[in-house]
């Protein structure tokens, strides 16, 4: 976004997505609030997020599931970067 928009249009368009995805992306609430939604916010990378933090604040443990997921995200965005990143 950054190299297209201009430097308004990058910042309201980066606080809108953070704002979208606090919002419907399981952050503020637990997957299990959304109901049938629930079962992809799971799989999203905010959803992982906030569930592996919501696990370890409550219960003092580690949700392996939703750390995998977060390492796969990283891996797909890595991945992604590096194909198309170029240096100018």
């Amino acid at each position: 976004m950054a190299g297209v928009l201009r430097a308004e249009a990058t910042l309201a368009a980066a606080n809108l997505i953070y704002l979208l995805w606090l919002a419907a992306g399981a952050v503020v609430l637990p997957s299990s609030s959304y109901g049938a939604f629930g079962h992809v916010t799971r799989w999203l990378p905010s959803g992982a997020l906030g569930d592996a933090m919501r696990h370890a604040c409550l219960t003092g443990g580690v949700a392996w599931r939703d750390l995998g997921v977060l390492l796969v995200w990283g891996l797909i965005g890595t991945a992604l970067t590096a194909r198309t990143f170029r240096w100018e």
